[in-house]
């Protein structure tokens, strides 16, 4: 799963203590043997979330959220599981090595990658200062109402004007060209040699989650530079533009705090409200918003407020694109400035508490929509209706849920004097795109692993059972087997402690976590821990859940044969019925003993209770 031995995940996981690596994130409360706090993971005024320093698990009753340290962090910090494990690992002192499947010569040339963005970036800021050039491209952000702090913790820059003025002090610091140009810093000549990419332009980084530099965009200082306004760095190995947002790095727990993201279009529009104080924003590098961007800032909302420049061309085929946000069940809103206006130029002008309260009316993308349509086409003619109505309803057939598509169709209709059955028709007409059946797919994927809510109780009592205490393993595994399991995430979990048990290491709830591969099965641990507080005689209830465990396990073999009875009679197979009658006279008294167990059992019970 992650390429990382098994006993370096245990090393670290013995190491780290969930209750100091969480509490380093948000403030816990002690409860009992446990701790308590409001869950980081949705707002909530009554702290639900709870951190079991036993077991090393921790669970929200409020969102179900639940897992171990690496889990905690995986969500908090938005990374994938190798990162976890090694951001852990820097702080606990244990020796990672490569990640799986990635060469010694890749992981170098990831580095020196990142190494290349950052020497540049240093060049770039000193530039700014130093270069004559440079300092008007400074005077130039001091004007446009950027602060010295601002430019510094932004690492803003300037790229000289020489061809290769980068390439040259990148030899100096033992940088070769080639790494440059695979940084997408420098351009290899038609003949030999290379040039910089990026001449006479105030340099953007752009910045990952975890601070490190992965491109760069360029801007000219004054309209009248030769070249494109913008210029932004190519795809490179660890550059992509479509699954990166930027400032994300800076805004992403200010968007969790508000629970609203604001989405614009340039750096400055990005760099200059932030520094007044509208913090929760990220800019969408150039392009029209993805798939990829959309997941991105689905960790940390579901609530987009999009700013558009309302000279920007193709106003229709860019609010096409936000389809994608309504589709992943975003709440959409956009805001449209006075002409010629932008966040950047606005806020300098009006102020940061216009620009939040412009925010704050902003209108649903419907009516936003639909105002702009009915502005376009006529909407008293029928031609104009046609049109209004089949580019609103791709918008509408994405809405997930029902009841609001509904009244989206019903409004829609009523503005436009129409039929509302004429324009149910037309919406069944809407073909899905390929990303809405990509989504409806990965949605029937997750309900078939979901953990069926009628898993039998003595399933998930044995393995809560069983977590709690590993003793108990010996005594399950000389009884039953893992077929005797209905339930897969239950089966998935007894095969990992059947697998893993020694009497002589404890697994706890956390290191299972760990071990299991599923990430339903993972979330099911702490429900599963819960589900045995109550249980007073543990012995007993084990007793009673192999019993029954086994005997429905019996039920479901007699049940299967004498299916396959009555299609080997339909076949007129005399030799195959005669195997499966002997099988099934078998597992019949197989049944009656185990009925006698129970029963029997019981019988002790009552007498127990009785004395």
């Amino acid at each position: 799963m992650s390429g990382i031995p098994d006993h370096i995940i245990d090393q670290v996981q013995d190491r780290v203590d969930i209750v100091e690596v969480i509490g380093s994130y948000i403030p816990l409360k002690k409860a009992g043997r446990n701790y308590k706090a409001n869950c980081p993971f949705h707002h909530e005024k009554t702290p639900s979330f709870m951190i079991s320093q036993d077991k090393q698990i921790f669970h929200c009753f409020g969102c179900g959220v639940g897992g171990n340290v690496f889990n905690f962090l995986m969500k908090y910090e938005r990374l994938e599981f190798p990162e976890a494990v090694r951001a852990l690992a820097q702080k606990v002192g244990v020796v990672v090595p490569l990640r799986a499947g990635e060469s010694r010569q890749e992981s170098s040339l990831f580095n020196k990658l990142y190494e290349a963005n950052e020497l540049a970036t240093g060049f770039f800021q000193k530039a700014l200062k130093e270069d004559k050039n440079g300092r008007d491209a400074y005077d130039y952000l001091i004007k446009r109402g950027l602060s010295a702090e601002t430019i510094k913790i932004f690492r803003l820059g300037f790229a000289v004007s020489a061809w290769e003025g980068l390439l040259n002090f990148a030899r100096q610091k033992g940088t070769a060209a080639d790494i440059l140009e695979k940084a997408g810093l420098a351009i290899q000549r038609e003949g030999s040699g290379y040039y910089d990419r990026f001449r006479s332009r105030i340099m953007f980084p752009i910045l990952d989650m975890k601070s490190r530099i992965l491109g760069f965009g360029g801007r000219v200082v004054l309209k009248n530079d030769e070249g494109p306004k913008y210029m932004n760095s190519p795809e490179t190995v660890i550059y992509n533009k479509r699954r990166n947002l930027y400032g994300l790095n800076f805004s992403w727990n200010h968007i969790r705090e508000a629970d609203c993201v604001i989405i614009v279009e340039g750096y400055l529009d990005f760099i200059v409200p932030f520094q007044f104080g509208v913090k929760n924003m990220v800019a969408s590098l150039g392009t029209s918003l993805t798939e990829d961007q959309i997941k991105l800032l689905s960790r940390y909302t579901r609530n987009a407020v999009i700013i558009f420049d309302p000279d920007k061309a193709g106003e229709l085929a860019t609010l096409r694109s936000l389809d994608l946000l309504v589709e992943e069940d975003f709440r959409v809103g956009v805001v449209r400035l006075p002409e010629g206006g932008d966040p950047d130029n606005f806020i300098r002008k009006h102020g940061p508490e216009e620009l939040k309260k412009r925010i704050s009316e902003a209108k649903s993308l419907f009516d936003y929509k639909m105002s702009v349509l009915v502005s376009r086409y006529d909407s008293a003619a029928i031609e104009g209706k046609t049109k209004i109505v089949e580019e609103m309803l791709p918008t509408i057939s994405r809405v997930p849920n029902a009841v609001l598509k509904s009244e989206y169709v019903k409004k829609l209709a009523g503005m436009l004097f129409i039929s509302e059955e004429a324009v149910r028709e037309e919406l069944k007409k809407i073909r899905k795109e390929p990303s809405a059946l990509r989504s409806e797919k990965q949605n029937n994927e997750i309900k078939m692993n979901v953990p069926d809510k009628r898993c039998r109780q003595s399933e998930k009592i044995l393995a809560g059972l069983l977590i709690d205490d590993n003793k108990c393993i010996r005594v399950v595994k000389e009884n039953l087997i893992l077929d005797d399991f209905r339930d897969p995430f239950i089966r998935d979990i007894v095969s990992v402690l059947f697998k893993n048990n020694d009497e002589a290491v404890c697994i706890t709830p956390g290191k299972l976590i760990t071990y299991l591969r599923d990430a339903q099965a993972q979330r099911f641990i702490p429900e599963l821990v819960d589900c045995i507080e109550a249980v007073i005689d543990k012995e007993r209830t084990l007793a009673d859940c192999i019993l029954k465990i086994k005997q429905d396990s019996l039920k479901d073999k007699l049940n299967r044969l004498q299916v396959e009875i009555a299609l080997a009679q339909n076949r007129a197979d005399e030799e195959r019925i005669t195997k499966l009658i002997t099988e099934c006279n078998v597992l019949l008294r197989s049944v009656k003993l185990y009925e006698g167990k129970t029963a029997e059992t019981q019988d002790k019970t009552v007498e127990a209770q009785g004395s």
